[in-house]
């Protein structure tokens, strides 16, 4: 964190990466902070106007408690 006293550092430990994709709803749970190629392939190929999701992120901080994040939407321009 910018001009804080100290940093502070947290790991993405899970999430949920979701779109659709043809009208069918594609929720992808991944344990870990990477992209699967699964996921890279649903980002390359999303259409204009298409919405990504990514949910029920849990990342841990230096403490090591595990801590929900809020969720992260994205439309593709």
């Amino acid at each position: 964190m910018k001009d804080f006293d100290f940093d502070l550092y947290f790991e993405v430990t899970s999430f949920t990466f979701a779109t659709i994709v043809n009208g069918d709803w594609i929720p992808k749970n991944v344990r870990g902070n990477v992209f699967t190629t699964e996921i890279t392939n649903l980002i390359r190929n999303s259409k204009r106007k298409q919405k990504i999701f990514f949910e029920n992120i849990q990342a841990k901080g230096p403490d090591g408690t595990i801590r929900t994040l809020n969720s992260v939407n994205i439309e593709i321009q």
